[in-house]
């Protein structure tokens, strides 16, 4: 396995879980109302375009709480070590609102892996 494979390997698999997550019950709602806005009530999108749409769901959207999916997720999972929690969490600034400038300052490794 080479290094960028030993990087994307846990980072796919922690993907997977964050999508796994954001389409839990707990989401719904707020799931639910997020394509009602996004594709109107026939919901007629294209795969690709639904892909989009998760990660910017996970990633960006605001809960009624002002988290995100991913902010909510990196908490629950308290068996990461306490410096990967604060990656994943900066890494979803760079799917948000942060600055390409500060954005550029995180581990390209874990932001690059995060979004894949």
């Amino acid at each position: 396995m080479d290094d960028i494979d030993a990087l994307v390997a846990p980072s796919a698999e922690l993907k997977a879980d964050l999508v796994a997550f954001g389409y839990s019950r707990r989401f719904d709602k707020a799931l639910s109302l997020a394509l009602l806005e996004e594709y109107g009530p026939t919901g007629a999108a294209e795969e690709h375009e639904l892909v989009t749409f998760m990660d910017r769901f996970l990633l960006q959207h605001r809960l009624p709480d002002g988290r995100t999916v991913l902010e909510r997720f990196v908490r629950s999972r308290g068996e990461l070590p306490a410096a990967e929690r604060a990656n994943r969490e900066r890494s979803s600034c760079c799917n948000g609102g942060m600055s390409s400038k500060a954005c550029s300052a995180l581990p390209t490794a874990t932001a690059a892996c995060w979004t894949r």
